[in-house]
């Protein structure tokens, strides 16, 4: 399914540019009040993006983990999946919060500072409260929660997420995290019909009223009952979203359009975690440099397409990356030692030896 590689490679870098809008870009231009194409770029970013890229991504990866949830957590498969994502938490915790004390040192090193002792750190990986690494995590939670709820009945387990999501989000404010379980659940039991749903006219026609209405409906509502209302729009969104993109990739000029994303789509994992410290990097070099970006300020064009073009050389440099570290042996950055992989899932990691020469720079987030 080409699109599903697109679809995937169209989320990730949804985060690269949200991510590099937010700290970067928007800081820089400033109130685009009076430069209505400009405004229009930044409700793009800050409300469709912002809003639909990690429940969208989060479906898609629930869809591609159905057989592992399925398969329990007797398989190696599955708790090898699970092990991969606990160690990328805790790699790459330690990994952001070095780059930050190096980058930005001192009293506006605020992102990191629940990690400044062993103990914060601890809780950090625990529980992140910084970066995209909270993806990553939730992926770890719902596989084993999923796993272990296989038998039941999947609208129970569905009934569960959205009513527990929902208490987490109104005690602590922040929908990313837990409150976002639902999505991928929702991509794990929904995973043998998607392919027909977003082929189907009528799935399709019926999920625009739907994202409309429940998006007028969020607009609205009080902030105490934002959140499920949230979840309904978010699903028909995605739904529109894959079958634009299954729409696209069926064509012979979308599928070569759509190469670049698929190419990506299979490489998400060094793109995910190596972008959030380049970001980084380039929003605090440009705050010590602010007086040479002014020409963002003048010119809508570019003030756009500095961002999608700058998104693009992250991508690519973050899988250039990734390929590179491993060649120098830093392996260890994206998954543990392979002998982990032996004692925990033999039947892969025999498979996974015999093609670790010629895939060693192919990596999507394990779900």
């Amino acid at each position: 399914m080409p699109y599903l590689d697109a679809a995937r490679g169209l989320c990730v870098l949804a985060v690269v540019l949200v991510h590099l809008d937010y700290f970067h870009t928007f800081p820089l231009t400033g109130d685009p009040t009076g430069m209505p194409v400009l405004k229009a770029w930044e409700i793009l970013n800050l409300t469709v993006l912002a809003q639909l890229r990690m429940p969208m991504l989060l479906l898609l990866s629930g869809w591609l983990a159905a057989s592992k949830v399925r398969a329990g957590l007797r398989s190696g498969r599955t708790r090898w999946a699970i092990m991969r994502n606990v160690h990328l938490v805790v790699v790459w915790t330690v990994v952001y919060v070095v780059v930050e004390r190096l980058v930005a040192p001192g009293p506006r090193s605020v992102a990191t500072a629940h990690a400044e002792s062993l103990t914060g750190l601890l809780r950090e990986i625990v529980l992140p409260s910084f970066g995209p690494l909270w993806f990553v995590h939730l992926l770890a939670i719902c596989l084993v929660v999923l796993a272990a709820a296989r038998r039941l009945p999947p609208a129970l387990v569905l009934t569960a997420l959205l009513l527990s999501g929902w208490a987490i989000e109104r005690a602590t404010g922040d929908p990313a995290g837990l409150p976002r379980a639902v999505f991928f659940a929702a991509g794990v039991y929904l995973a043998p019909r998607l392919p027909h749903l977003v082929r189907s006219r009528r799935a399709v026609v019926a999920a625009i009223p739907a994202a409309l209405g429940f998006s007028a409906l969020y607009a609205v509502a009080p902030e105490s009952v934002q959140y499920p209302l949230d979840v309904a729009t978010c699903l028909p969104l995605a739904l529109l979203a894959l079958a634009g993109m299954a729409w696209v990739t069926r064509r012979p000029l979308g599928l070569r359009l759509s190469r670049p994303l698929s190419w990506v789509g299979r490489r998400t994992l060094g793109v995910y975690v190596l972008h959030w410290p380049i970001v980084g990097i380039i929003a605090v070099t440009a705050r010590r440099h602010a007086g040479d970006f002014g020409w963002l300020y003048h010119d809508t064009a570019l003030a756009i397409a500095y961002p999608l073009a700058l998104t693009a050389l992250i991508a690519a440099a973050c899988i250039a990356l990734e390929a590179g570290l491993k060649r120098a042996g830093l392996g260890i950055l994206f998954e543990p030692p392979a002998r982990v992989q032996r004692a925990v899932d033999p039947a892969s990691a025999g498979a996974g030896q015999s093609r670790r020469g010629s895939r060693a720079t192919i990596s999507t987030v394990p779900g």
